[in-house]
């Protein structure tokens, strides 16, 4: 399912150009890795206390368009299903459950459910709208400040996880850029370069009172 015009992606997009000293660091992820398999989910749920989970779906866990998951990405799903439970463990999309399908039966999002084996938020919004964070907090039955949110698009899916306190992780892509949509292999570069210019610069993500940057990397070493 091809995604229409993302408006509050883009009213998001301008209030953080237009306020940008204070709203860059919204797109700066608390947890940076190639692919969803490094997480480390365990730790994260064992030790921070989180109590669910969100994945964007294109070139997160899938290729874009794509309505099954390599085999790699399906082990660490279904580990993530093990450590939070199956209600807790699901994707928020811009397409499937979201405004453009068809609320409030949501087929997209139902069909592709039963392909991909979890749970597809029904929303009816865009990220970073509230209104898909409520939906969340609705579905998941936990607070914002409760869920990690894993997605490979600063100003879309860590932007939607900063600016409601989820925990945010950034994901690369899954393929390169050829297999885009066209919007996304525009924004995609001065993506990367704003946040590189502010990591360069010491910048780092909004504080998460659960998250402890130093004990997640010193449990990777053990």
């Amino acid at each position: 399912m091809v995604q229409n015009f993302n408006a509050a992606g883009v009213a998001a997009a301008a209030r953080m150009l237009w306020d940008f000293k204070s709203m860059s660091r919204f797109m700066l992820p608390h947890i940076s890795v190639r692919t969803v398999q490094e997480v480390n989910f365990a730790h994260l749920r064992q030790k921070c206390g989180f109590r669910a989970v969100l994945f964007d779906k294109d070139n997160t866990l899938t290729e874009p368009y794509a309505r099954s998951m390599p085999l790699d990405v399906k082990a660490t799903i279904e580990e993530c299903v093990e450590l939070f439970g199956k209600d807790r463990v699901g994707i928020v999309s811009n397409s499937a459950g979201s405004s453009d399908d068809s609320p409030p039966r949501y087929p997209e999002a139902c069909s592709l459910e039963a392909d991909l084996g979890i749970k597809i938020l029904h929303h009816g919004g865009k990220k970073p709208e509230k209104k898909v964070i409520t939906a969340a907090e609705d579905a998941f039955g936990c607070v914002a400040q409760d869920m990690i949110m894993v997605g490979d698009r600063y100003l879309t899916d860590i932007m939607f996880g900063n600016m409601h306190g989820l925990l945010s992780v950034y994901t690369h892509p899954l393929c390169d850029s050829s297999r885009d949509p066209a919007t996304v292999k525009v924004l995609r570069p001065p993506e990367s370069w704003l946040v590189q210019s502010q990591i360069a610069l010491g910048k780092t993500a909004p504080t998460h009172p659960r998250f402890h940057q130093k004990e997640y990397d010193d449990a990777a070493v053990l």
